[in-house]
């Protein structure tokens, strides 16, 4: 059986963008750490929602977790992690419109999404009532299968 954990998962999967708080609570950093990160190395640039909201990519939390490495593990300042974060390659997962447009693609395809295209967060409702569809869906798949 399908559970909500299960789904709430999947859901985590297909953020494109996340706030400051979920980025804190995943990264075990406060929110003003991250504040700060960004005003000292150009590189983390959240983009900000309609609400005036810091919402972070993929990329900006890669570049954060290789900022917490080199500042918390490897003990670095913050001027040498800025050279360490100035020589590491970011470009697989640079902000282009081809990426952008192929996460949605994915995302729309398998689960019908829609997205809200101003600020490209998935619309809580249509992910709530998709979410029921599907684990009805499956659910019925799998007493069919073991019908068998």
């Amino acid at each position: 059986m399908i559970t909500d954990e299960k789904l709430n998962n999947y859901n985590n999967m297909l953020r494109l963008y996340y706030s400051i708080s979920d980025v804190s609570k995943q990264l075990d950093e406060e929110t003003y750490v991250l504040r700060y990160w960004e005003k000292e190395f150009h590189q983390i640039s959240p983009k900000k929602n309609k609400a005036g909201k810091r919402v972070y990519s993929e990329k900006d939390i890669e570049i954060i977790k290789a900022v917490k490495k080199l500042l918390r593990d490897d003990k670095l300042s913050i001027q040498g992690a800025k050279e360490q974060i100035r020589q590491m390659d970011f470009s697989a997962n640079k902000d282009n419109k081809e990426t952008k447009n192929s996460h949605k693609a994915q995302a729309a395809n398998n689960l019908q999404i829609s997205f809200d295209d101003e600020n490209q967060t998935v619309r809580n409702k249509t992910v709530i009532e998709t979410y029921k569809k599907i684990k009805f869906k499956l659910e019925q798949l799998l007493d069919k299968i073991q019908e068998i």
